[in-house]
């Protein structure tokens, strides 16, 4: 993970979504926090199964320059934790479309985990782990923050030693034989992914995807994309590009939208 030099830049910029989502400095931040967010940004996401994929993989953002607006696809097959974070990753272009390259992928990084675990709350946890004195018990101490904030280990982990460097203080290592590594795993297999969350079997039937997407992502994405592909008469094809899907899932699909809302299971 690299570290964003901007740091009293980040920590400002994660404060003020904080203040608008009227979030206190240890409340935790909802998913429904983070669309409401985007909605009133006019961001439109895009919720896609794109199988279990690395990092960055997770989540894309799009700008188009003519209507002005930022298009997010979030991979739904994400651990919810992870998921949280790559929702939270993606208000990074929001907030500051001006950056580019590295420089936002930087920002990105580190806003995601400023907001999801802040500075204040970084400086009152690192002070509670300088006084446990063993391994066990800080790492003990970071499941349960994560637990409670619905956030990664590593978060915790990373958010508060972020604290202790821009401060000069000594860093919290639990990092001997990978211990946070091998916890953070063994933690985020005992949840599913966000999409086991939202749906009741997988893989899901096309009137529950675009159930979801409109009612819990509240995204206008599916009704464009009919509108569209009866404006333009387009093919199957256009559909499998623009969300990366096989040709078979693709061509169910293209075929469900024309008759939505009014398909059934």
């Amino acid at each position: 993970m690299r570290v964003f030099v901007y740091h009293d830049y980040v920590q400002d910029a994660a404060r003020a979504v904080r203040k608008e989502i009227c979030k206190s400095s240890d409340s935790k931040i909802e998913f429904t926090d983070l669309i409401n967010f985007f909605n009133k940004h006019h961001a439109v996401l895009i919720p896609v199964f794109w199988g279990n994929k690395k990092n960055h993989e997770n989540a894309l953002h799009v700008f188009l320059p003519r209507s002005m607006t930022t298009w997010i696809y979030l991979n739904l097959d994400s651990k919810i934790h992870d998921f949280k974070f790559w929702m939270a990753h993606e208000l990074g272009p929001v907030k500051s479309p001006g950056l580019k390259g590295d420089e936002a992928e930087d920002f990105a990084d580190s806003f995601a985990g400023s907001l999801l675990f802040n500075t204040e709350l970084a400086e009152d946890e690192y002070i509670q782990l300088r006084r446990l004195t063993n391994e066990s018990s800080k790492l003990s101490r970071i499941m349960e923050l994560a637990e409670h904030l619905l956030v990664s280990p590593l978060t915790v982990y990373y958010e508060i030693n972020k604290y202790a460097k821009h401060e000069g203080k000594q860093k919290i290592n639990l990092e001997t034989d990978n211990l946070i590594y091998k916890a953070n795993t063994n933690f985020q297999n005992t949840y599913s992914t966000i999409a086991g969350v939202l749906f009741t079997t997988l893989p899901a039937t096309s009137k529950e995807y675009f159930s979801v997407s409109s009612e819990i992502f509240k995204s206008p994405f599916f009704k464009a994309l009919k509108d569209f592909l009866v404006a333009e008469r387009k093919s199957v094809g256009f559909v499998q590009t623009i969300l990366s899907l096989s040709p078979v899932d693709a061509q169910t699909l293209y075929e469900d939208i024309f008759q939505w809302p009014t398909i059934s299971s």
